[in-house]
């Protein structure tokens, strides 16, 4: 038996080889045969039971004897066939025993009335299907010859009844040879084409699975009410599961809100395009684009559907980057024009007001007054500035060796001592990430503690605000999450909080996330960002692991050493 093993299903198909060794069927044919003797044994007994004190005993004895012998011959030959050299002789010998054993049981119960006649015309059928041309006709001669010697030695039948008997009983053998041949060269080519036909389902089949199984895109088959029927391997890899076969899609993928309307009542729509987001593994949000359209049958009705997923996120990702890249750089171009041009009549501008301020005698209060407001707000635009440049500043990358962890400790220590934050945040923390990362110590701490103050403002509201951080290892990564209960981001703000100059609060300056990000950016480290406004926002940090090459290198030889 071949197995092709799908995903979801098992496909069993039958070699012909397996019933049709070299060609014709013996294995087959030799169960019909011990299958049909105890068919014949089985019909004896009730005929026995029906006939009562009438059975003459010297006559089925010798009957029950040679079908039982028959019957063990078979059996044995059946289990022992794949052991069996010269399968050929044997058959030749079993066919011609069978013959002197059909003989027999119709010179035992009588040659004109026996109930065992037919037996010769089924024992040549089943060697027509078994031998060759030849070897079929051969054993036609044979039987004509028992059968003839068994009508010649019986008192019962003479004269013209013999010769009737002799040309019709053998003419009905030399015809059933030859049909059956017929048949049996009909059997072999089913077989050899059925062999083909299967030989190249196997190898489509075999085609298919390899497409299907190693192509880029996640293939999901859905039945007409939505339940999974089959699904490739790289659709369990992008929806971040392992089985979900016979469920609803909608089940396991709640943010796709199948069945979409516009593809149900458009028959038009050929398919139907679009993206959502999913949560995958460690709190990852993946982006994932999903086509669409019908499975139908030949004539046109409805089968099912066919959904294909991409995972679209590095690719958003990437495209988020690019704009960001592209507009700090439209911001640095004019950094060094605006540094410029507000620095220095703003340096000339503070003079002036000292030198006034440093005269108080000369000044009513309320140009003191105005003054010292004049002082403060010059004050502002210079830390403006500075921001600034320290935003469109291209970042340096330290190789320190940072423990997260303890970073995020004195971060979440500093705010609860922060009397411009609310007190009140109940701070829930599980940092189990056991590795390393690699950078600027401050520049880190600074990033994380822009994060935490933000999700402190954003609880500002909140009846009972949570603020939860987290750090797990994930393959080659630390992932740090900080997620707050607080009042969330509208959803056309959210592509923007990392611009500069962006900011929702009334006294931002839009530039606290921006510098962040950078950040960052600079660490190799990749930023996600989900919320939904009145409910949470959620920021996850993918830090690249710190490697330290030399005790790779001294682990790498250490095993090559061992092995």
């Amino acid at each position: 038996m071949t197995t092709i093993d799908f995903p979801n299903r098992n496909l069993r198909l039958i070699n012909t080889g397996d019933i049709i060794p070299g060609g014709r069927p013996w294995l087959m044919v030799h169960s019909v045969r011990t299958a049909f003797l105890i068919c014949i044994l089985f019909i004896s007994v009730v005929y026995q039971v029906q006939l009562g004190n009438f059975l003459n005993t010297e006559i089925w004895l010798p009957v029950y004897a040679i079908l039982s012998a028959n019957f063990l011959f078979n059996a044995f030959y059946l289990f022992t066939f794949d052991e069996t050299k010269r399968q050929d002789v044997w058959n030749a010998v079993l066919f011609g025993l069978d013959t002197i054993s059909i003989t027999l049981l119709i010179y035992f119960t009588g040659t004109s009335q026996s109930l065992f006649l037919f037996l010769y015309l089924v024992n040549l059928i089943l060697g027509s299907l078994v031998f060759d041309k030849e070897g079929a006709w051969l054993l036609a001669i044979w039987t004509s010859i028992c059968f003839s010697a068994l009508l010649i030695f019986s008192p019962g039948i003479t004269g013209q009844s013999l010769y009737f008997s002799l040309s019709v009983n053998n003419i009905a053998f030399a015809a059933v040879t030859y049909l059956g041949g017929r048949l049996a060269e009909q059997v072999i080519q089913v077989g050899t084409r059925l062999q083909e036909t299967q030989s190249d389902l196997l190898t489509l089949q075999n085609l298919n699975e390899l497409i299907v199984n190693n192509i880029t895109t996640g293939i999901v088959v859905l039945s007409r009410t939505g339940f999974v029927q089959h699904y490739n391997a790289r659709a369990a890899e992008v929806l971040g599961m392992n089985h979900f076969q016979q469920v609803k899609l909608n089940d396991v993928i709640p943010q796709l809100d199948w069945p979409w309307r516009a593809l149900i009542e458009n028959e038009g729509l050929a398919f139907e395009r679009r993206e959502v987001k999913i949560k995958g593994t460690g709190e990852q949000v993946k982006i994932l684009e999903v086509v669409a359209a019908r499975l139908k049958d030949g004539d046109g009705k409805l089968k099912g559907w066919l959904l294909l997923f991409d995972d679209r996120t590095e690719q958003k990702m990437m495209e988020a980057a690019f704009r960001q890249q592209e507009k700090l750089a439209a911001v640095g171009q004019l950094a060094a024009g605006i540094a410029h041009e507000i620095r220095n009549p703003l340096a000339s501008i503070s003079g002036s007001i000292q030198l006034m301020l440093a005269s108080p005698n000369q000044q009513t209060e309320e140009n003191l007054k105005l003054m010292r407001i004049v002082d403060k707000e010059i004050d502002r635009l210079n830390r403006l500035i500075g921001d600034f440049l320290n935003y469109v500043r291209p970042e340096t990358k330290s190789e320190e060796r940072v423990n997260l962890n303890n970073l995020i400790r004195e971060v979440l220590e500093s705010v609860k001592f922060n009397p411009k934050l609310r007190q009140e945040v109940r701070q829930e923390v599980s940092l189990k990430a056991a590795a390393d990362v690699e950078g600027n110590r401050d520049k880190l701490k600074q990033a994380i503690l822009n994060l935490v103050i933000n999700a402190y403002q954003a609880m500002e509201n909140t009846n009972r605000p949570v603020l939860d951080v987290k750090t797990v290892d994930q393959n080659d990564l630390v992932v740090m999450v900080i997620r707050d209960n607080g009042c969330g981001i509208k959803k056309e703000n959210l592509e923007r909080i990392f611009e500069p100059f962006h900011t929702t609060k009334p006294q931002g300056t839009g530039l606290g996330l921006a510098v962040t990000h950078k950040i960052f950016e600079a660490h190799g480290a990749r930023v996600l960002v989900d919320s939904v406004e009145g409910e949470y926002t959620q920021f996850i940090v993918e830090f690249p692991a710190f490697r330290d090459i030399h005790t790779e290198d001294l682990n790498k030889l250490r095993r090559e050493v061992s092995g």
